[in-house]
């Protein structure tokens, strides 16, 4: 990184809420850029100029109870490539996200996140854009034992086909099932 700078501002309203507000800057000379080349499956890094990066985020935090918890953010970026003009490839505009999770007492946590992604363009040549995707993410935890849990995840619930690079498809419907142990 050529140079940074950043500014937040934290905001505590009281024990259950909490904001965060953000902003960064970068400039980044000769930043790898992704460019597709002509064949399926085969692609170059091009490097030149300087990058520009511009953050600005916006999050919330909220414990409504000992038990429920609520998070948010929202998340703009901007670039821009001196030599090619272009914005950088594979970064979205908007970034939207939010998670709610709620702690039974009797050792089960659920948590549901929402994610949604819009603006990636996938290359510095000839640039087109990837469809935006909302993505709903759902995890059960119940605690067996004090260092064991058992879980169920399941991502993508709504099965939306999406790409995160082109010509590449996301997971659909996913469910994994397992044990962890924390300690």
């Amino acid at each position: 990184v050529h140079q940074a700078s950043g500014v937040s501002w934290d905001g505590y309203w009281s024990e259950t809420l909490r904001t965060r507000v953000s902003g960064e800057a970068k400039s980044i000379h000769d930043e790898p850029m992704y460019a597709d080349s002509a064949s399926r499956g085969i692609w170059v890094i091009a490097y030149g100029g300087s990058t520009t990066l511009m953050v600005f985020k916006a999050e919330v935090f909220a414990k409504f109870s000992p038990n429920d918890y609520f998070a948010s953010a929202l998340v703009f970026n901007s670039s821009k490539n001196s030599l090619t003009g272009q914005r950088i490839p594979y970064v979205p505009d908007v970034e939207v996200s939010a998670s709610y999770t709620h702690d039974f007492p009797f050792g089960l946590s659920l948590t549901g996140d929402l994610t949604f992604l819009r603006g990636q363009i996938d290359n510095v040549v000839n640039p087109s854009s990837l469809n935006g995707a909302m993505l709903l993410d759902f995890r059960a935890e119940y605690r067996i034992l004090s260092p064991l849990k058992a879980f169920l995840e399941l991502k993508n619930l709504t099965n939306m086909r999406y790409e995160l690079w082109k010509g590449y498809q996301a997971f659909p419907l996913t469910m994994a099932v397992g044990l962890a142990a924390v300690w």
